[in-house]
């Protein structure tokens, strides 16, 4: 579609596993030299375990060209669900008819094909990609293959592939024996950001594009980040940023570019607010958001780590409402100012109006009896007031001597 705008012979962010696209990180480096010391010492079994998109399977592309010269190679990728199922892929591949034949009968058939193998001088070497997919009673049927040995060498070297699944396979107790055959293990790693950079110049230059870069480093940084540095991803990424920059006119693959591809990817969730916001929005400083007719802005956080396939939300880019906090004063008034209506309904509902009106005749009779009480006279102003005691004549007569007696005392000057 835009090969010919770009100045290119092929795709060069195809989906199939082609080696002549390789481009051997450090990790990628490490995991190859690790297959072929296994299979040129003679070691049985391997292990490249590595995510889903590494390039592992190119990896093992990469490895049959390698051997194709001094190795006779087989080559199988499906799940089998029991043992016959795995030798008749195994025969059918060498080129060989397995139908109508029995397990015995398909392990002999391979048993002549290693040994005259080995009176040939080769080696043989089968890759079982995806292995993490197989049975537990097909990867005891390949664990047997290893016995198909002369007391000098191995007649098979075997090459298990597949995700980390396969390890935890391989880690229970049941399939201990194989575990105990697989001698080398190889990994992959992600690519760091300049090895992401060398991957999209390696396969635009395998394309056969010439001429200055068409990412700038800003692309280069989004496509590093959002893609976690997995192939897979990286391809995605490019080959949908190269057909936008063609249906817009634009050769130069930039941060605007990488912005909308995010978008068209839906790389948010449901309800999430989009990481290139499409309309402008005035800050609190009085400057806009660019839309997204403009330039292009992505927002700042940039670093945060996200995949294709999910994005999870980082506090930059909530939205504002949920940037706040519980303490915000909006909250709290927007609180108060409920509580104060409820009370002003609740206060002139007609329940509370009847309920004030009964307390209020009960205090008004309350108040009226306590009234009439005290307008009332009490049990002592209604009775007759009792005459004072009169002193007797025998009484008058003591108290007349004693005045007497008392002036008849000669006086002392004072």
């Amino acid at each position: 579609m835009f090969l010919r705008y770009y100045g290119l012979r092929e795709q060069p962010f195809g989906m199939t596993p082609d080696p002549r696209f390789l481009c051997s990180s450090v990790s990628h480096q490490e995991a190859f030299a690790s297959l072929v010391y296994a299979i040129e010492t003679g070691r049985g079994f391997a292990a490249l375990i590595a995510k889903p998109g590494m390039g592992k399977t190119t990896l093992l592309f990469q490895l049959m060209e390698r051997l194709r010269g001094s190795a006779s190679t087989a080559f199988l990728f499906q799940s089998h669900e029991d043992s016959r199922g795995f030798l008749s892929s195994l025969i059918a591949d060498l080129g060989l008819d397995p139908n109508e034949q029995d397990l015995s009968s398909l392990q002999r058939q391979l048993d002549d094909v290693l040994v005259r193998e080995a009176h040939a001088g080769r080696r043989f070497v089968l890759v079982i990609d995806e292995a993490q997919n197989l049975a537990d009673s097909v990867l005891e049927s390949v664990r047997m293959l290893s016995n198909f040995e002369t007391p000098q060498a191995k007649l098979i070297h075997i090459v298990l592939s597949g995700q980390p699944e396969l390890a935890n396979k391989l880690m229970r107790p049941e399939l201990a024996q194989l575990r105990q055959r697989v001698s080398v293990i190889a990994h992959l790693n992600s690519l760091t950001e300049p090895e992401v950079a060398h991957y999209i110049g390696h396969r635009l230059k395998v394309a056969g594009y010439h001429g200055a870069p068409l990412f700038t480093k800003e692309a280069l940084a989004i496509i590093a980040n959002r893609s976690e540095g997995i192939p897979r991803n990286i391809n995605n990424l490019c080959f949908h940023a190269l057909s936008l920059g063609f249906a817009k006119g634009q050769k130069r693959i930039d941060r605007s570019i990488m912005a909308e591809v995010l978008l068209d990817l839906n790389m948010r969730r449901l309800g999430e607010r989009p990481l290139y916001d499409p309309n402008p929005e005035t800050e609190p400083g009085g400057n806009q958001t660019a839309s997204r007719s403009e330039a292009g802005r992505i927002s700042p956080r940039e670093s945060d780590s996200l995949s294709i396939d999910e994005v999870p939300l980082t506090p930059a880019t909530l939205p504002r409402s949920q940037k706040r906090g519980s303490g915000s004063p909006f909250l709290w008034a927007a609180g108060i100012l409920v509580a104060i209506l409820c009370a002003g309904f609740y206060w002139n509902s007609p329940f509370v109006k009847s309920r004030r009106a009964m307390i209020g005749q009960s205090v008004s009779g309350v108040i009226q009896e306590s009234k009439q009480a005290a307008d009332m006279p009490s049990p002592a102003a209604q009775s007759p007031a009792k005459p004072a005691p009169q002193p007797s004549a025998e009484a008058d007569s003591q108290l007349n001597d004693l005045a007497t007696e008392r002036n008849s005392k000669p006086k002392f000057p004072g």
